[in-house]
């Protein structure tokens, strides 16, 4: 289930980098678009949205615990953490009766969690393991978050979906763009490669370890 949910968030996360809700002109809704479907042959090429990467910005993090937390990117839709201890560290974010727990690495590296909950109050925990499966709360924080738009937490690396400049499938879309001209021509090349190339592994779910089988 863990991998199911990851591709999905993937699939979602590429498709939507490439749309990224730009600030230009889209395709009309009257008609759904075909993979590639080029309408105007003297249209400008596709041009794919700036890469958005996520930044921890050292300037703005505050004390967490025995870490940092930085919040300055909450319209964004995510927040930067890091921390070091010598037990195992979790990231909880709550909003509502919705609740994550996330792995958080020990080593002071920073990482990034979406904030996937929408608008609203979030409780930012900072977990340390204080015995075989429990955990103590070293530090917390309460922010109300106004997103941009519902789609800013799926437009960034963060530790569910993990890519950069040079990821697989940053140059696929260099590639499926040749011959698209709108968001919605992306969009659905990028849905039209992956339902045709890409499918659940049944066998290797089959053999993760029991804590990551669905």
């Amino acid at each position: 289930m863990k991998e199911k949910i990851q591709l999905l968030a993937a699939a979602l996360a590429l498709i939507l980098l490439l749309c990224s809700c730009a600030v230009r002109g889209t395709a009309s809704n009257d008609a759904k678009p075909a993979a590639g479907d080029v309408t105007d042959s003297n249209a400008a090429p596709y041009e794919v949205p700036a890469f958005r990467d996520s930044v921890f910005n050292e300037d703005e993090a505050t004390a967490f615990g025995s870490g940092e937390i930085d919040l300055s990117q909450l319209e964004d839709g995510i927040i930067g953490v890091k921390a070091q201890s010598d037990t195992r560290l979790k990231m909880q974010i709550v909003c509502g009766e919705d609740k994550y727990n996330y792995d958080l690495p020990n080593d002071g590296s920073a990482t990034f969690f979406p904030l996937n909950m929408g608008n609203g109050t979030y409780t930012f925990r900072l977990m340390e393991q204080v015995g075989d499966s429990k955990y103590a709360c070293i530090g917390s924080e309460d922010r109300d978050v106004t997103l941009k738009d519902e789609f800013q937490p799926y437009l960034r690396p963060n530790q569910m979906v993990n890519y950069n400049k040079s990821s697989d499938c940053i140059k696929k879309v260099k590639e499926l763009d040749a011959s698209c001209t709108t968001d919605a021509d992306i969009a659905a090349a990028v849905y039209d490669y992956m339902v045709k190339n890409i499918q659940y592994d049944t066998e290797k779910a089959a053999t993760c370890p029991p804590r990551m089988r669905p």
